[in-house]
């Protein structure tokens, strides 16, 4: 599994949230999610150094209601103006492990792969969220595109 460390800087990113039941993902439409922020951002100047992120948010789930919160995110800076809906969120600056994958193997599958290599190698992240980082050169028609999850270490 290739990883790597990177230290973000906080910064503020802007985007639309849904609420996604783990129990019913298949039925979850993160495509057109993407295509709306791909679409409000496509006119922005894209800095290379940045992501856009899918940040799952795992605090109010519990094993009764197997709900969490995913945000698709592109820095602030790259939207034009506000829409309704827009929620913008805050990342805190800090060390952050990355695991590389591409598009089309990207799911719960290799999720549970991440983890599980965390808890077997003592790693310590925060565990109230991960996240998704699509550079922003990537092109999420292909397939083969590289994207991230992100695990923030503590």
């Amino acid at each position: 599994m290739e990883k790597r460390t990177i230290e973000l800087k906080s910064m503020s990113y802007s985007g639309y949230k849904i609420s996604v039941d783990l129990d019913d993902m298949q039925n979850t439409c993160f495509g057109s999610l993407w295509a709306k922020i791909f679409a409000e951002t496509k006119k922005a100047e894209k800095d290379s150094n940045q992501y856009y992120i899918g940040y799952q948010d795992y605090r109010t789930m519990t094993k009764e209601k197997r709900i969490f919160e995913y945000y698709a995110l592109a820095p602030s800076g790259y939207f034009s103006e506000t829409k309704p809906g827009h929620v913008t969120l805050q990342i805190e600056a800090g060390k952050y492990l990355l695991f590389k994958n591409i598009l089309s193997n990207h799911g719960p599958a290799f999720f549970k792969r991440v983890y599980d290599y965390v808890a077997q190698n003592n790693i310590e992240v925060h565990k109230a969220f991960d996240f998704e980082f699509l550079p922003v050169d990537n092109q999420q028609s292909n397939n083969e595109a590289i994207i991230y999850v992100g695990l923030k270490l503590r």
